[in-house]
C-alpha cells in the first residue's frame, strides 16, 4: 500500500520541507491507492512540502487518506500526479466520514493532476474539508469535477479555481470543469472565491455543475454554464464576468505557485471582510481585499 509512503492503521505522518515524487501504486488490489502517500486513521501534517509526479491505478495518485484526527496541509504543492484506471481524485482523495474532524488545506496549490474519472485535483467523499487561500488550477478529469469533485462537506474561503477541465476525453455530458457538487452531501459553501476559465474537453466554458452551491457572498464566476449548472451564486455581492483578467499559474513569490490578478480584474477590491488577513503568499490584504487566493 502506498507507492511512496504507506502507513499502517492509526499511524500519523509529519512531512515538513520534503518531497514525495515519482512513485507508483500499481500492483494488485492491495496496492492501487495512494501513489505518493497512503494513510489510514492517524493525523496528517504536510507543511512546506511537495507531492508530485506520482501514479496510481486506484484512487489518490498523490495522496489517499482516511484520517480520524485533525489534519493539515499548508504551504505545500500537490501537482502532476496521475491516475491510470477507475479511481478518483488524482491529486488527493479523502473520505474518513462526516463524523470525523475536517481536513484543512491552506496556502497550497493543487495543479496539473489527471484522472480518467472524477476529481482531477481533489475528490472529497464522505468527509469535511476546510480550504482557504489555495489555488486549484490546470487539473483534468475524464468525468466530472476537473478541479474538485465533492459529495462531501466543503467550506471554501478565498480560493482560486482556474483553467481546470472536466470531460477531458470529450465523451460528452460530464460537467463541472472547475467544481462539481453532488448531494445528499451536507453542502459546498464558498465565499471570496474566484472560479474562472474552467471548461469541458470540447472547449465549452463550464465553471461548475451539479447541485446548488451555497454562496456566502463575494464570489467571482466567469461562466454559469448550461441550464442546471453552477447554481447558487446569487448573492448581491457575487459577480459573473466572462473575463476575470487573471494570469497564468507561476511563481509570484511565496512558497507555492499562484495566479495573479491583472490590472482591471473584477476580483480586485471586491472580496468581503471575511477574507483571510493574508493571501496565499503571506502578503497582507488591504482594507478592500481581492477575491481569490491572490492579493494584487
Amino acid at each position: 500500500m502506498g507507492g511512496g509512503i504507506g502507513l499502517v492503521s492509526g499511524a500519523g505522518l509529519r512531512l515538513v520541507g520534503s518531497t514525495v515524487a515519482g512513485n507508483q501504486a500499481t500492483g494488485g488490489p492491495q496496492n492501487q491507492d495512494g501513489g505518493g502517500i497512503d494513510g489510514d486513521s492517524g493525523a496528517l501534517l504536510i507543511k512546506r512540502s511537495r507531492v508530485v509526479h506520482n501514479v496510481a491505478e486506484g484512487s489518490g495518485a498523490g495522496i489517499y487518506y482516511f484520517s480520524i484526527e485533525r489534519s493539515l496541509i499548508t504551504n505545500s504543492t500537490i501537482a502532476d500526479n496521475r491516475l491510470t484506471s477507475t479511481g478518483g481524485g488524482a491529486g488527493m482523495y479523502i473520505s474518513p466520514g462526516f463524523d470525523q474532524p475536517p481536513l484543512r488545506i491552506t496556502r497550497s496549490t493543487i495543479s496539473g493532476n489527471r484522472t480518467p474519472t472524477q476529481g482531477g485535483g481533489l475528490l472529497v467523499g464522505s468527509a469535511k474539508l476546510l480550504i482557504s487561500n489555495s489555488t486549484i488550477a490546470g487539473n483534468r478529469a475524464g468525468a466530472e469535477g476537473g478541479g474538485i469533485y465533492s459529495s462531501g462537506d466543503v467550506t471554501a474561503n478565498a480560493i482560486t479555481v482556474a483553467r481546470n477541465v472536466s470531460d477531458s476525453d470529450s465523451s460528452g455530458g460530464e460537467l463541472g470543469g472547475g467544481l462539481f457538487y453532488s448531494i445528499p452531501a451536507p453542502g459546498f459553501d464558498l465565499q471570496n472565491s474566484l472560479i474562472g476559465l474552467n471548461r469541458l474537453g470540447d472547449g465549452t466554458r463550464n465553471d461548475c455543475a451539479g447541485d446548488d452551491f451555497d454562496s456566502l457572498g463575494h464570489n467571482l464566476v466567469s461562466a454559469l454554464g448550461p441550464a442546471g449548472s453552477c447554481q447558487g451564486f446569487d448573492r448581491p455581492t457575487d459577480r459573473v464576468r466572462g473575463n476575470p483578467r487573471i494570469g497564468r499559474l507561476r511563481d509570484n513569490g511565496g512558497p507555492t505557485k499562484t495566479i495573479a490578478l491583472k490590472q482591471g480584474s473584477p476580483a480586485i477590491g471586491n472580496a468581503g471582510h471575511s477574507a483571510p488577513d493574508r493571501d496565499q503568499r503571506g502578503r497582507k490584504r488591504d482594507r478592500h481585499p481581492d477575491i481569490g487566493a491572490f492579493e494584487r
